[in-house]
């Protein structure tokens, strides 16, 4: 009987990028709320990822994450209004939209639980095609260099709902 203890270590490796653009148009004056309508196109590219544990003897878990692709697009509407005080300017913005996605998305893994076992291949359910979007945020900002800003963003589907949060510092010299 071997005693030898052993750990495992894993690696990953994958590389992705992605490209998008949005197009607006202020449809209100200068000042007082400004209403944008907005167009969006985003194209994301995740090439085949793999997974490995090593040192782990006959256990060695391995995997392989089959790339994919995928071309969105999103149309909705931007609503914003700042307010100023004597020393903070406060900018609450909601977004609505719905998005399109183009093409057929799903996840695809293919599996070895084991060093000397049969690989078997899972696939996650398609991404839904249609999706009604949310996004609010508030932009505090403090004097002319910095500045707060509080997000939520929300997206739902028929078979899926993802949600977010982000909190953010920027600072400008």
């Amino acid at each position: 009987m071997d005693n030898t203890p052993r750990q495992a270590l894993a690696d990953f490796a994958t590389n992705s990028y992605g490209i998008g653009t949005r197009l607006g148009y202020r449809l209100a004056g200068a000042s007082g709320p400004s209403l944008r309508p907005f167009l969006e196109a985003f194209y994301n590219h995740l090439q085949g990822a793999h997974f490995g544990e090593g040192n782990a003897g006959a256990g060695n878990l391995s995997g392989n994450i089959h790339g994919r692709e995928d071309v969105r697009g999103s149309v909705g509407v931007q609503l914003a209004q700042s307010f100023e005080t004597n020393r903070l300017v406060f900018r609450p913005m909601i977004e609505l939209g719905a998005s399109h996605e183009f093409r057929d998305v799903r996840s695809t893994v293919d599996l070895q639980p084991f060093s000397d076992s049969a690989t078997f291949r899972t696939s996650g359910p398609a991404l839904d095609r249609n999706s009604y979007m949310a996004r609010a945020t508030l932009d505090v900002a403090v004097g002319k260099h910095g500045a707060i800003t509080l997000g939520y963003g929300g997206e739902v589907a028929d078979n899926y709902s993802q949600h977010e949060g982000s909190l953010s510092f920027r600072v400008a010299w």
